[in-house]
């Protein structure tokens, strides 16, 4: 399958958390509704889901900016695009190949970083009083990067850390590398599984041109239109 990562937006990321989830705990989105603060929640505010890629804005701008111009010659490319792009290309046969964020080697853990610092800011949205604060709050994070031991450490550790410093928690934090998918409790135990993410991307976005999104829109009767 062809996937044009540049079209895929925050919708889309939040209905593969919901997907990716439901598979390490069947039936959780089967009362799952859209919503805002946070992302998925249901009828009698049981469950919740919050979504985020942990990236700064360089990468982001990367993926979804940069990334729409692969395959492209350089003719094509606005030149304020490339000029003002502080990662790397690279050009073959006067179109763009490939692309990076950066110019040269970057920290090999700076994807945990990411991962904590999102994790702390949507700490702060949880215990903020426009948040609607579940019994169970869930969190998916998008990891720019795969997970070692010495990383899952890593992160095990400042989950724990960051998690004992609010008066409310995530009961679980998913980490999602590709098709490596780590969950941790607050305490920062952790486990670990593997997914099927060509699928669940097939998926994502079929249920994403399905529906607009909107708030209150139920994800079982969206299911139901598509297996009619």
């Amino acid at each position: 399958m062809n996937i044009n990562y540049a079209k895929m937006d925050n919708t889309f990321d939040e209905i593969y958390a919901l997907l990716v989830t439901n598979y390490l705990f069947p039936g959780f989105a089967d009362s799952m509704k859209k919503w805002e603060s946070p992302d998925w929640k249901n009828e009698d505010d049981t469950f919740s889901l919050e979504v985020t890629r942990a990236q700064n804005s360089h990468i982001g701008y990367t993926n979804n900016v940069m990334a729409k111009y692969l395959g492209q010659f350089q003719n094509q490319i606005p030149p304020k695009i490339l000029q003002s792009f502080r990662g790397w290309t690279c050009f073959k046969d006067g179109k763009l190949l490939a692309i990076s964020d950066s110019k040269g080697l970057v920290d090999g853990a700076r994807h945990i970083y990411f991962l904590l610092d999102h994790l702390d800011n949507k700490l702060k949205k949880l215990n903020a009083s426009h948040f609607t604060s579940c019994c169970h709050n869930y969190l998916f994070e998008f990891s720019e990067g795969c997970f070692s031991d010495y990383d899952k450490q890593q992160l095990s550790d400042g989950i724990q850390k960051l998690s004992s410093s609010y008066p409310r928690t995530f009961d679980k934090i998913i980490a999602s590398a590709y098709d490596n998918v780590l969950y941790f409790l607050s305490d920062g135990t952790c486990f670990e599984d593997n997914v099927p993410t060509q699928e669940f991307t097939r998926l994502a976005i079929l249920y994403r041109k399905s529906s607009n999104w909107q708030k209150g829109t139920s994800y079982s009767e969206i299911r139901k239109h598509l297996l009619k």
